[in-house]
């Protein structure tokens, strides 16, 4: 996607709204140092990592979740399912104070505006990922349930194809991994 202007006319001209906008700010920390994260490893990483998020709504209230991501992948990588498993916490600083006395460290943050629209049927998401870019993210809803992973991902690329968004090919894109390959091409210069 070019720039969320662009894109949020386009969602309002196929009958989308803005539905709420919401600061994520999400720090993953891990106690696994026995590697540095690379484009090709950051799954591995992930999958050992608990996520302290702290999302802001426009009203500047804040709420906070520790959360860990079970993700299930495809043959390519692609995030095909994922359990999600969170609790409300009061302070985030406390929870990093004491997952740090079980050697947990901070490995990446990751800073995205959400802004989430609806048609009345289904919500989607343009993601202003800092450092980045801007995103769509479409997940999966009731309409989906049932069919098998290939047919729902056909369906789904149908449905987003049909907003006439300018999209990429990659249908499953990982901020992590893209976050992790500019990390290492700084690294390099």
């Amino acid at each position: 996607l070019s720039s969320y202007e662009k894109a949020k006319e386009v969602l309002n001209k196929n009958g989308y709204a803005i539905l709420r906008e919401v600061l994520m700010e999400d720090n993953y920390l891990s106690n696994d140092d026995s590697f540095s994260v690379t484009k090709q490893n950051v799954a591995k990483k992930v999958a050992g990592s608990i996520l302290i998020r702290s999302l802001t709504n426009e009203a500047g209230k804040s709420k906070h979740l520790v959360v860990y991501k079970d993700k299930t992948y495809d043959e390519f990588g692609n995030v095909i399912e994922e359990d999600k498993t969170q609790v409300e916490v009061m302070d985030p600083q406390k929870i990093q104070k004491i997952l740090g006395k079980f050697g947990f460290s901070s490995w990446v943050k990751v800073r995205t505006m959400l802004h989430v629209f609806t048609n009345d049927t289904r919500e989607v998401c343009l993601q202003e990922v800092e450092n980045l870019g801007l995103f769509f993210e479409y997940e999966e809803d009731e309409s989906h349930k049932g069919l098998e992973t290939q047919e729902k991902i056909e369906v789904m690329k149908k449905e987003m194809l049909a907003l006439n968004l300018r999209l990429d090919d990659d249908y499953f894109v990982k901020k992590l991994e893209l976050i992790a390959e500019k990390n290492q091409e700084s690294e390099i210069e």
